[in-house]
């Protein structure tokens, strides 16, 4: 099933719009005419209404933004996650985010113990995804595991010719199934179709 990252949100005080548009370089007495209860979309569009900020801005600003919520929250190792089904978008959002590049990224950062813990079995069978191959933003060690699978391979006949320690192609096997660049026979989804179709808020608390 086709999943889309619509939008994630932060109470984290550096993970809200505000400090985005400080960083980027927006005069602090002009955001200071608008409320900070405001939601983070709620500002963004009143500041592209009141010409302050141009929609172009305020999509690629909300894009690094979301990005680096879901960046944060990915990386948490432990702890428990709810879906709360009361929360919805209550508008149509569309930003421009590389979702393939930020499962990689987080799956590169996740410490190999816990990389190792996500594979039970050591005869899963891998095998090429169908996400299309960027080797630019690939590792040499990511680009060699990949050309060892001409044929679907046991996880452990993988790892023996993968050219890295066992740690290491834990990761990297990890890395690159979150990317779509591997497929997992035994890949278990944290939300099926029949619950869910779109993640649509992160909160970090």
């Amino acid at each position: 099933n086709h999943r889309e990252l619509l939008y994630a949100a932060s109470n984290v005080r550096p993970l809200r719009l505000r400090e985005y548009l400080l960083k980027a370089g927006m005069a602090e007495a002009a955001l200071a005419r608008y409320e900070e209860h405001r939601s983070d979309l709620e500002l963004a569009k009143v500041l592209c209404s009141d010409h302050l900020l141009s929609s172009a801005a305020a999509e690629r600003i909300q894009a690094k933004q979301v990005s680096d919520v879901l960046r944060l929250a990915l990386a948490w190792t432990a702890g428990t996650w709810e879906l709360d089904p009361r929360s919805r978008l209550d508008e149509k959002i569309k930003l421009q985010i590389d979702t393939r590049s930020l499962l990689l990224d987080v799956g590169r950062r996740t410490p190999p113990k816990f990389a190792a813990s996500r594979f039970p079995l050591r005869n899963e069978v891998i095998s090429l995804g169908s996400a299309p191959l960027d080797s630019d933003n690939l590792s040499p060690a990511e680009v060699f595991l990949l050309s060892r699978l001409d044929r679907p391979t046991h996880l452990n006949e993988l790892i023996a010719v993968s050219g890295s320690s066992e740690s290491e192609t834990f990761v990297h096997v990890y890395s690159l199934a979150l990317a779509g660049l591997l497929e997992r026979a035994n890949w278990k989804e944290a939300f099926s179709g029949a619950h869910v179709g779109i993640v649509e808020t992160v909160a970090v608390e």
